[in-house]
């Protein structure tokens, strides 16, 4: 379908579509190329999945709660010349009474004690689970051994080929071949070791249904690599913001695409306006983009064809689960939080584990819910105790988040009881961190605010609320998966379109992003890429 004539369309180079952490980092990458971008993001501020709030004098962060480096963050930040100032951000993991802090890998020996107080007659599956815990981390600092040369002109310089990337990419080829055998759900893996499904749960219900093994257990490589950024996760996205304007990035903020125009190289807006384009890189919602896109005149039909089927299969392929999250406001000191689970924790008040009471009902159903919400893992995080202007003196404000059915939450909505669901949640909750970790704080909470998958949607318009694009769960990802081909993640079948962010690569987080939205800027403007092996191709 050709574009509907209206009046002349204001003409960009390049024009991004979501200002996620991947648009955005696009965007900065485009305007330092001196090209003309428009960046459109349909809410009023840009951010997506990573963001920070004030309630009431309390700072929140609205999606992330802390950022991994990853060897991409802070090299992305010094190849911009952004100065963020952030703090290291310890990660504890507790259950029932007790907690531990991982600082460093050999804190993995006090995590394996803990469990083994817990679960005494599983000592031997524990220690071996640590083991292979301990080796999945030494493949992730393989991984990410060296700062990702994406982000620098440090591959024009033999001296560093020959003496750093060479040497590493010789240990990440031995490794990734390992890494590559570790892609069973963690879950089936784990049970290798154990057929105690509790002690399964204690280690895996944090992580999203089937993620792969490596991708889990290397994940306590990641709380080591964890930072908080001065003011809030929020500070990240509002210092690109600045920098991609002061290099010429035109954004606009309230501005929905609703229809794509690929043969007239068009984008068209909910209000009606409309922008053409030489090219276009897509970092919204992966559905909404083939939702929007007119597909009825193809010349090529191998191109038609491709493009149909990128279409049936994002179209039926699932995302992954979503979060509830409370924001609660206290009048409690952060000293009182310091003691009992530090900045930031992966609690989880029973030992029963989620198993024992199988999956989400498809009607609501207020005792799952608070069955759920009491065997369920949280993940706790305290702004003030990273950054003391966060909250008013003497109070401390806590973001406490779980895992959280979408198509459950939906149905309370349908049903008309969505505020009851809130109210059932928020005072479940509370009452949880009551009777575990948080003794004596019920009395002292000031507010609470309930956000639910429907609000995540609503927000980002990521389809089903997810925070890391598709499922594990699905038979089939329509996205590529594997780390050696991350650099074709970016193409879609159609001609001058590029897609970046949490739906273009798979498992998603803040570094995969970031990489994804240099990727896609430099596709865009025809530059060599190179891969996080260092491979030199053409994209």
């Amino acid at each position: 379908m050709t574009a509907p004539t209206t009046s002349r369309s204001e003409h960009y180079d390049v024009v991004v579509v979501g200002a996620g952490i991947a648009g955005i980092t696009a965007a900065c990458y485009l305007g330092r190329s001196g090209i003309r971008t428009l960046l459109l993001e349909k809410e009023d501020k840009p951010g997506g999945l990573v963001g920070s709030f004030i309630h009431e004098g309390f700072t929140f962060d609205s999606g992330i709660r802390a950022f991994e480096n990853s060897g991409i963050v802070y090299p992305m930040l010094r190849d911009l010349g952004i100065d963020i100032h952030a703090c290291k951000s310890t990660v504890s993991v507790g259950i029932a009474s007790h907690m531990v802090k991982i600082t460093v890998q050999e804190d993995i020996g006090s995590y394996a004690d803990m469990l083994s107080a817990v679960f005494p007659t599983e000592r031997d599956s524990i220690a071996a689970i640590a083991s292979d815990i301990s080796r999945t981390m030494d493949y992730m600092d393989v991984l990410y051994g060296i700062d990702n040369p994406l982000f620098s002109d440090s591959l024009n310089d033999p001296r560093y080929l020959m003496k750093i990337l060479l040497p590493w990419f010789i240990r990440y080829s031995r490794n990734i071949k390992k890494i590559k055998k570790m892609n069973a759900p963690v879950n089936d893996y784990l049970s290798s070791f154990t057929e105690n499904l509790s002690l399964i749960d204690m280690i895996t219900q944090h992580f999203f249904k089937k993620t792969p093994a490596f991708f889990a257990l290397s994940y306590f490589g990641m709380y080591l690599d964890y930072s908080y950024p001065q003011g809030g996760t929020g500070t990240l996205i509002d210092k690109m913001i600045h920098y991609s304007m002061e290099k010429g990035v035109v954004v606009k903020t309230g501005s929905e695409v609703t229809e794509v125009y690929h043969q007239d190289k068009l984008v068209r807006l909910k209000d009606g306006n409309s922008f053409s384009y030489d090219k276009l890189i897509w970092s919204a919602d992966n559905k909404a983009f083939y939702r929007s896109l007119h597909t009825n005149s193809l010349d090529n039909p191998e191109t038609d064809g491709k493009i149909k089927e990128q279409i049936r299969s994002s179209q039926f392929a699932k995302g992954a689960e979503s979060i509830l999250s409370l924001y609660i406001g206290t009048d409690l000191s952060s000293e009182y939080f310091c003691d009992r689970c530090g900045e930031h924790a992966f609690y989880t008040p029973s030992a029963e584990g989620l198993s024992s009471i199988g999956g989400s009902p498809v009607i609501p159903d207020d005792d799952y819910v608070k069955r759920y919400l009491e065997l369920t893992t949280y993940e706790i995080s305290i702004p003030v105790l990273r950054d003391h202007t966060l909250a008013p003196g003497g109070c401390t404000g806590l973001i406490v988040s779980t895992l959280f059915d979408y198509d459950l939450a939906k149905a309370y909505a349908v049903c008309g009881r969505y505020t009851e669901l809130k109210d059932l949640c928020a005072r479940t909750v509370l009452n949880v961190l009551e009777k575990s970790v948080f003794p004596g704080s019920t009395g002292k909470v000031r507010f609470v605010l309930t956000s639910t998958p429907l609000t995540i949607e609503r927000i980002t318009g990521n389809s089903s609320g997810t925070i890391t694009g598709w499922s594990f769960d699905s038979d089939m990802i329509p996205a590529v998966s594997d780390i050696t081909k991350i650099a074709s993640s970016v193409k879609t079948p159609v001609a001058d379109i590029f897609q970046a962010g949490q739906w273009a690569y798979s498992p998603a987080g803040l570094p995969t992003a970031i990489m994804t939205g240099k990727l896609a800027a430099n596709s865009a403007t025809g530059k060599s890429t190179y891969t996080a092996m260092g491979n030199r191709r053409k994209t």
